[in-house]
């Protein structure tokens, strides 16, 4: 009898150990201030991070308060954060708050689930409810720049007597690259009569209106746009210094780049297209992925027609281009333009295939040899204190935390670790305490080093990897191993 009531008491821990509980996340973007998007997701521990794979619903119309219902999720600790448009953008949060942990340079939402709950209504990026006065109602405005013939300008903005007429207070959003048709949503305003214009470069740039047109009034000798707020609005797309919308569209085309990363270990911080003059540092136009595990990275981008421009493609985000892909000797890099690839003119809606750092144009890559290099590093002439030593290089965008080593013995002094790399030419750097915040720092080499290549101004080691190797132990910050300490024969 004792043992079946033992056996009992196991199987009854077991079921409660992997309890599925149904969890409610709620957020309120009421005061969100950042770029515009499409969907609100959750992403957590307990989903991989996976990026929009729970995605939200917003309570009703306008009420920017999404939430969603029963995720299943297993009892204990969990950490998350609330997301939008596939991770493109996510919460900051402060380390230290009441409703936060932080682990490994990251600052997450914390909850500890021991049954089915409702988590409660979050502010974005904060750990309690918004405070938005329910006098104040979203209103998004639009404007067409396309007929604009005016001065250069950098950026767009709204002003009004809503926000003391500030120049550069509220900056647009270019709806899409090339597309001259700028939004701003979820401006708070109370509800009456507001006069608004669209103006340029903190007020260097503004429209100019006639007295008497349809969606104007003029007071004190100034004629602005006017219009009357009575709950969430969207005023709708309008031509600059019009009340309609624009006569004339400029032709444009959608270009849509697709690169296959098969080929090569992927950056944790993902693939950018980049370069060319046109489309900016590394950083600047993130691609994603075209489904969870593809390894097929896109990006759509709306170009005049006839355009043509040099470009490449970023394993991470490395300001140097010290991630880019390495097309050097092969005919689809042009060696008088960094060896980037070239896009012929373009007159109709276009999707261009590759593979990273091949020259093939249907998306395939070719077959690649990969060979495991061990790397080793000698931290014991290093005179300051760490407690973790890693490797980073163009193979993953320098990222610290991808390839952590592994002291050889213990109090040795010595760390190593094994990566498999496609044969090719590499940079790479040694690097204490990666992701640990103030206390990260890269080896520092000096241009002209045996082991080192410059590039960009940065000076990092060279590697050509081509079969199977095993790289000699160098002194943290040296080409070579460590001055041998303590008494010496004569």
């Amino acid at each position: 009898m004792m043992k079946k009531l033992l056996s009992l008491v196991a199987i009854c821990m077991s079921m409660t150990a992997f309890a599925q509980n149904l969890v409610t996340f709620s957020v309120d973007m009421n005061q969100y201030a950042g770029p515009a998007y499409s969907q609100v997701e959750v992403s957590g521990n307990f989903a991989g991070w996976c990026a929009g794979c729970i995605v939200m619903t917003e309570t009703s119309p306008g009420s920017l308060i999404y939430t969603v219902d029963s995720v299943l999720i297993p009892t204990g600790p969990i950490e998350y954060k609330f997301t939008a448009d596939l991770f493109a953008i996510q919460e900051n949060l402060t380390p230290g708050t009441p409703c936060t942990t932080t682990n490994f340079g990251f600052t997450n939402r914390f909850a500890d689930i021991t049954e089915s709950t409702d988590l409660g209504i979050v502010c974005w990026e904060s750990c309690d409810g918004c405070s938005v006065a329910p006098s104040e109602f979203p209103v998004s405005f639009s404007v067409d720049m396309n007929e604009y013939t005016g001065p250069a300008y950098s950026q767009v903005e709204v002003s009004g007597n809503f926000a003391g007429w500030c120049g550069g207070c509220i900056v647009m959003s270019e709806t899409s690259p090339g597309s001259l048709i700028y939004t701003v949503d979820n401006v708070m305003i109370p509800p009456g009569d507001i006069e608004y214009k669209f103006t340029a470069d903190f007020f260097a740039i503004q429209e100019n209106f006639f007295p008497g047109g349809s969606c104007t009034i003029t007071s004190g000798g100034f004629t602005n746009r006017t219009t009357n707020i009575t709950g969430p609005t969207d005023l709708g797309l309008v031509c600059w210094e019009s009340c309609d919308p624009c006569e004339t569209v400029a032709e444009t085309v959608d270009i849509t780049f697709e690169v296959n990363m098969s080929a090569v270990p992927t950056a944790a911080l993902g693939v950018f297209l980049a370069g060319g003059g046109n489309f900016g540092n590394p950083g600047d136009n993130a691609m994603t992925e075209t489904a969870p595990g593809s390894d097929i990275w896109t990006i759509t981008v709306t170009r005049p027609v006839g355009f043509s421009s040099y470009y490449t493609f970023t394993n991470g985000l490395c300001p140097d281009y010290s991630c880019k892909e390495n097309l050097a000797d092969l005919p689809c890099g042009d060696p008088n333009n960094f060896n980037d690839r070239f896009l012929p003119s373009v007159n109709s809606n276009t999707t261009i295939q590759h593979c990273f750092g091949q020259c093939t144009t249907d998306g395939t890559c070719e077959t690649v040899s990969f060979s495991d290099v061990t790397f080793s590093v000698d931290m014991n002439a290093y005179a300051g204190t760490f407690s973790s030593v890693s490797v980073g290089g163009t193979w993953n965008g320098f990222n610290p935390l991808d390839f952590p080593m592994t002291e050889t013995s213990p109090g040795s002094g010595v760390y190593e670790t094994t990566i498999s790399l496609a044969d090719g030419i590499y940079e790479y750097k040694f690097i204490e305490d990666g992701g640990a915040g103030p206390d990260e720092y890269f080896e520092t080499l000096t241009e002209g080093d045996v082991c080192a290549v410059t590039n960009f101004g940065f000076t990092n080691r060279a590697l050509t990897v081509a079969g199977n190797a095993t790289l000699p132990t160098v002194c943290f910050e040296a080409c070579s191993g460590c001055p041998v300490l303590g008494c010496q024969a004569p």
